[in-house]
């Protein structure tokens, strides 16, 4: 399980994305929890488009074993 949340520092929805990530931290989930400047806008999201991207990329991924490669 990977989980990573991203918020804007001046998100209406900093705070509770904040708390969703200590809880699932003190839970021992692991999450990466990132700020950037900016609200809830699709500026701030287009900005950080590439590296949720590559954050889907890598989660879906699953490594195997040589043996089970084709």
């Amino acid at each position: 399980l990977r989980i990573r949340l991203d918020v804007g520092e001046s998100d209406s929805l900093y705070y509770d994305t904040r708390l969703l990530a200590d809880s699932l931290s003190e839970n021992e989930l692991p999450v990466v929890f990132t700020t950037g400047t900016g609200g809830h806008t699709r500026a701030y999201w287009r900005s950080h488009t590439e590296d949720y991207f590559r954050f889907y990329l890598s989660a879906l991924t699953i490594d195997r074993p040589e043996s089970h490669r084709r």
